[in-house]
């Protein structure tokens, strides 16, 4: 296996620390025998399942984390306090603001022009 990825890394003249999955042009032929060992050797996450925004934010809603319209109302940390720090104005009215969680830094909200997104 080792030589086939040197081989791989050779032939698009790339480094073993340059990430691999950003290119499209390598061809699945050239990952023959050796895809279930690339998973292992860059850690790379199986996923299953689809991902669906609705499930997620449904999620969130269950968790509290986040209300009906979308608000953030509470971080995954626990936290309730948040900082707002506006990203744009109109008139010298706020149009667009981040919110993040005071005790860990996460951004967990935008608003823009009146509505929470997600």
């Amino acid at each position: 296996m080792k030589q086939k990825l040197i081989d791989v890394f050779n032939k698009y003249k790339w480094s073993p620390t340059e990430t691999w999955l950003t290119c499209d042009i390598i061809s699945e032929k050239d990952f023959d025998g050796i895809a279930e060992d690339l998973v292992k050797l860059f850690a790379i996450p199986v996923v299953s399942g689809s991902y669906s925004i609705e499930d997620e934010l449904k999620d969130k809603i269950n968790k509290s984390l986040i209300d009906e319209k979308l608000e953030p109302i509470k971080c995954e940390c626990g936290s309730t306090n948040f900082n707002d720090q506006t990203r744009d104005m109109l008139n010298y009215e706020v149009v667009e603001k981040d919110r993040y969680c005071d005790k860990c830094g996460k951004l967990v909200g935008y608003w823009s022009y009146g509505s929470w997104l997600p």
